[in-house]
């Protein structure tokens, strides 16, 4: 691909958090990095990797999971992406749980290999969380969906309105 259409179509705002110095998590929330993930269907599928943060909206996007390769059958490692607000926090335990997503479709979601993410992929992930949500697909701002919605991952441990990434210089 052409660099001045790399430009148009990735989105470079968007980088994971274990990369950003001057970015955090809000004091006092939850940090699932390193947390469990399970699945619809109970199954424990894997582990918070890390979160890919929005720098420029100062928001998390997506979860990446590195899943569980004995648990899934996998023949080698392998991380997907999870939209922000396809998860939610337990309220009280450390884990993740995916309330939509059961191990076996985990399983078909392409590998994230912790490069930029262009937007024809992120609207990929957009469609196939799309299962079950009468949202248009195509909203002016592609974020201001249900699947990037931090508030419906925090839940019950959201600390009031504040931010939950903050900066920190």
């Amino acid at each position: 691909m052409r660099d001045d259409m790399m430009k148009e179509t990735t989105t470079p705002q968007l980088a994971r958090l274990d990369d950003l110095d001057d970015v955090r998590i809000a004091e006092g929330d939850p940090d699932p990095r390193g947390w469990d993930v399970l699945a619809a269907d109970g199954r424990a599928v894997g582990r918070v990797d890390t979160l890919i943060a929005d720098t420029a909206a100062m928001k998390v996007r997506y979860l990446d999971v590195e899943l569980d390769e004995k648990a899934l059958g996998l023949e080698e490692e392998r991380h997907v992406l999870i939209p922000i607000g396809g998860a939610t926090l337990h309220e009280k335990e450390d884990v993740v749980y995916l309330g939509t997503v059961p191990s076996a479709r985990l399983r078909m979601l392409p590998p994230y290999r912790h490069g930029s993410l262009s937007r024809p992929d992120e609207q990929f992930y957009r469609e196939e969380f799309d299962e079950g949500y009468a949202q248009p697909a195509q909203e002016a701002d592609f974020y201001a969906h249900a699947h990037f919605d931090d508030r419906r991952f925090l839940g019950r441990r959201r600390r009031g309105d504040r931010a939950y990434l903050t900066r920190t210089s």
